[in-house]
């Protein structure tokens, strides 16, 4: 049943899928969240990000000791046997077909059409609070749109992704270096009080903008040279968003300052476009925002759609021979011509 795989995605498409799927909408508008909680303190926010970058960082190194042995297809599925038996690995591989990427798709995918009517001036709840009918029916379209898609055209998928990292992350460079070449770079605590819990209150927001990195190892077995290619995503990955969330976070102070981030709020991104941009920044930013979402929900579908399969090779899910079959038959599908 566990028939041998087409190998189609290389480094760059890897450290797309951990970076992507991490790097969502939430960076740009955290700045202030994390200068409410430290109270303008900006050393500690930057000490926030660090620390939250530790865990993915060892996370990181202790998959790819795994995978650095094992890339059958499964990705967590497989490691958690290793580590702890196939027991474990059965609850693992079910309880993210039926908890965690449902809950996680949904939800990227409501945000994604929210921006959407945003950057289209079009009434949505990011606007007007309230929740229409079109926002609910884009929701949808965009939901099954990126399925389709990363089911009968796996390599234009893998493709969306690189270019959606490359370009989130492009965008959030290029506002850092904008706001640290323009403004004046510091880092030096500010006096606000705001009434914010402090480092550790920080770490609960910041821990969610690096959610996600989990999902790169169910591609193991579609990674070309996983051995070698998957660990070196893992390690480099976090290390590469660590810089960019701390760059772009200090780039932001640097050119608005504490005080004027926190009476702006989400808006300080906006007024820091258009300080680089002109009056065309705030749409410009909203452009990227939107696809660095849409990354994001690619990358979690692109994870999530090989999840039964993983199950099914191991006998562990109803009907396994008819879904392997199914599989098979959808990756024929996929050489036709027009998919290419």
């Amino acid at each position: 049943m566990n028939a041998p795989t087409q190998r189609k995605f290389g480094l760059l498409t890897t450290v797309a899928m951990i970076a992507g799927i991490v790097v969502g909408s939430g960076i740009f508008f955290k700045t202030d969240d994390i200068l409410q909680a430290v109270n303008g303190n900006i050393q500690l926010g930057v000490l926030g990000w660090v620390l939250g970058a530790v865990g993915i960082i060892f996370g990181g190194l202790t998959i790819a000791s795994y995978a650095k042995v094992e890339d059958n297809v499964g990705g967590i599925i497989t490691y958690s046997e290793m580590a702890r038996g196939k027991t474990l690995g059965y609850l693992a591989g079910w309880f993210q077909i039926f908890f965690y990427y449902p809950a996680l798709v949904a939800i990227i995918s409501w945000v994604a059409a929210s921006y959407m009517l945003v950057l289209f001036n079009h009434p949505g709840p990011f606007s007007t609070g309230e929740f229409t009918l079109f926002s609910w029916v884009l929701t949808v379209f965009l939901l099954f749109f990126f399925f389709i898609v990363n089911t009968l055209a796996t390599k234009q998928a893998g493709k969306f992704q690189s270019f959606a990292f490359i370009a989130k992350i492009s965008a959030l460079l290029v506002l850092a270096i904008g706001g640290l070449t323009l403004g004046a770079p510091t880092f030096s605590s500010a006096t606000i009080s705001t009434g914010g819990g402090g480092l550790f209150v920080t770490l609960i927001s910041i821990a969610f903008a690096y959610d996600g990195w989990l999902v790169a190892p169910s591609i193991a077995h579609e990674i070309k040279h996983p051995k070698r290619n998957l660990p070196l995503a893992l390690t480099f990955s976090p290390l590469l968003i660590l810089v960019v969330y701390v760059s772009y976070f200090l780039g932001l102070n640097a050119l608005l300052g504490p005080q004027k981030i926190l009476e702006l709020g989400n808006g300080a991104v906006g007024e820091a476009a258009t300080l680089q941009f002109g009056p065309i920044g705030p749409r410009v930013v909203f452009t990227f925002v939107v696809i660095s979402v849409l990354g994001t929900l690619n990358g979690l579908i692109l994870g999530y759609i090989r999840l039964p399969y993983a199950l099914a090779v191991r006998d562990e899910i109803i009907a396994p021979n008819g879904l392997s079959r199914f599989q098979r038959n959808i990756r024929h599908l996929c050489t036709l011509p027009f998919l290419h």
